[in-house]
């Protein structure tokens, strides 16, 4: 579960940006932004608004790209529903988690869903699903899979069929040999004119606008920098 934060995303065909905690390489590049739907999809470029599953497959040129779709449905998050976020780890082996959890199919109120996409910092994306017991909770109307940014590649895992089951994971990974992004960590101590570290100093990266808080011995470190 993805608990650390709740996502400011609530009702129907709505987006919200979330800010990732590393470089996440997909299809070549790095991205430090995801656009977050309400319809079991998460794009790493704008993606110009909200997007209901049309019954297409992916990738679509009229379709959002640069995208992750989980559970590609039309879902709605009312107030027995929310989106959720955490990140764990660090380095390469940092994850981050977006859950869509207890989510309405806006096709039948009867019907809700809890699933993940869990972004690791390799590039590996895994799908997480549970409470799924009618076809169409578990993909009968839906779509899952991935697209890249230009919609000249991707990968369409299932597509109206309900192939999904709790507790089952859809992991995509890459092809072997493939290198996703050389990826690199910095640190340093921010030091007062005595020598002594300095506790809570804001610390920016130019280019780039990351920032963080140095620890109390005035230390402070950035991971997933991706090579230019």
């Amino acid at each position: 579960p993805a608990d650390q934060s709740v996502v400011a995303l609530t009702g129907d065909n709505a987006v919200a940006t979330v800010t990732l905690p590393f470089a996440f390489p997909f299809y070549g590049q790095a991205y430090r932004s995801a656009w977050v739907d309400t319809n079991g999809i998460v794009s790493f470029t704008d993606p110009g608004g909200s997007h209901p599953y049309d019954g297409g497959s992916l990738p679509s040129a009229v379709n959002p790209n640069a995208m992750v779709a989980p559970f590609w449905d039309d879902f709605v998050v009312d107030s027995s529903a929310s989106v959720r976020t955490a990140a764990a780890g660090s380095g390469s082996s940092a994850t981050f988690a977006i859950e869509w959890r207890n989510v309405q199919r806006k096709a039948n109120t009867a019907q809700r869903v809890s699933f993940s996409a869990v972004l690791a910092a390799d590039g590996t994306v895994t799908a997480n699903y549970t409470g799924l017991d009618s076809d169409a909770e578990k993909g009968a109307a839906a779509a899952l899979g991935i697209a890249a940014p230009d919609a000249g590649d991707g990968l369409t895992y299932s597509r109206n069929t309900p192939v999904l089951a709790d507790g089952q994971a859809v992991v995509f990974d890459h092809p072997e040999g493939v290198d996703p992004l050389d990826v690199h960590s910095l640190s340093g101590k921010v030091l007062s004119m005595s020598g002594t570290g300095v506790s809570g100093a804001k610390v920016t990266l130019d280019p780039g606008g990351l920032t963080t808080t140095t620890a109390s011995d005035g230390t402070y470190r950035f991971d997933g920098l991706v090579a230019d």
